[in-house]
């Protein structure tokens, strides 16, 4: 198994948020895909709902959302990569968001076709 560093460097990745934690192999809808699964989880600085600053640990995890994006094919089959996106709440404006990521604002020439599903 390959570094999380090298393998998000292969695919163009620079978010030193994910990890990268297996691959497996899987069929869908006839297709064999090569799917990689990740985490991405952080502390946040402040809320991007209110602006304010995180201190004393008022944005806390709450719970996750897994996010599937294709990109172009990897030897001969098209890859996924399904990532677990924490969540979070903040106490002050009772507000939830989840953690982010530039991967999905990547433009379509550079490997990623687009968000398959999220769910």
């Amino acid at each position: 198994m390959c570094s999380n560093a090298s393998i998000t460097e292969i695919l163009g990745i620079n978010d030193k948020n994910l990890v990268i934690l297996g691959n497996e192999k899987e069929n869908i809808k006839g297709i064999e895909y090569t799917v990689l699964r990740g985490k991405l989880s952080y502390r946040p600085s402040c809320c991007p709902k209110c602006g304010i600053v995180n201190e004393n640990y008022d944005i806390t995890k709450n719970g996750s959302q897994t996010v599937r994006i294709l990109f172009n094919r990897v030897n001969t089959n098209p890859l996924i990569l399904m990532v677990k996106k924490q969540r979070f709440f903040f106490k002050h404006c009772e507000s939830t968001f989840m953690a982010k990521t530039p991967i999905k604002e990547y433009p379509t020439d550079t490997g990623v076709l687009g968000i398959l599903r999220q769910g």
